[in-house]
């Protein structure tokens, strides 16, 4: 981490003509004379891209936002294209799903040794006791709602 904000340091400073660096590092960057913005890898949207590019040439001078797409990489067929899209596709979703595992995982009430437990089909066990959730109690009172909910008859059909 200090390497890496001592790289943007130097570059914001005028140091680094040149950084090469993934799109997080990219969107730490606001500085105006950015002349120059390459992407060697497909960004995720155009929304992705639209940002990125968009780091280049803020003072209104001119500047260039790049990217490199090599004939839909050479595919030889529709059919490979669409292999290719589909896989795309899959790696999003996977990336979406792992995303919102995270975001349940921040936001569940239960002991987090539990949750990850489970996550990793452990089984839940015992609460650790020292995660948030437990040392604040909410891990305990999750336990027990979700146990009076499992004990409340089902509502007839």
């Amino acid at each position: 981490m200090k390497e890496r904000e001592e790289t943007q340091n130097r570059f914001m400073a005028g140091e680094h003509a040149v950084v090469i660096a993934t799109n997080a590092f990219g969107l730490g960057i606001d500085k105006q004379d950015t002349r120059f913005v390459a992407h060697w890898n497909f960004p995720d949207s155009l929304e992705s891209y639209y940002q990125e590019a968009g780091r280049a040439g803020r003072d209104g001078k001119p500047a260039r936002a790049v990217l490199f797409f090599v004939g839909v990489r050479g595919f030889e067929s529709e059919e490979e294209l669409a292999r290719f899209l589909s896989e795309y596709e899959r790696r999003h979703a996977s990336d979406r799903e792992r995303l919102e595992c995270m975001m349940r995982y921040g936001q569940a009430a239960m002991c987090r040794m539990q949750y990850m437990r489970d996550y990793f089909g452990e089984g839940h066990g015992e609460r650790c006791g020292h995660c948030d959730n437990c040392e604040s109690g909410l891990a305990e009172r999750a336990t027990v709602q979700r146990a009076r909910k499992e004990a409340e008859p089902a509502p007839a059909a």
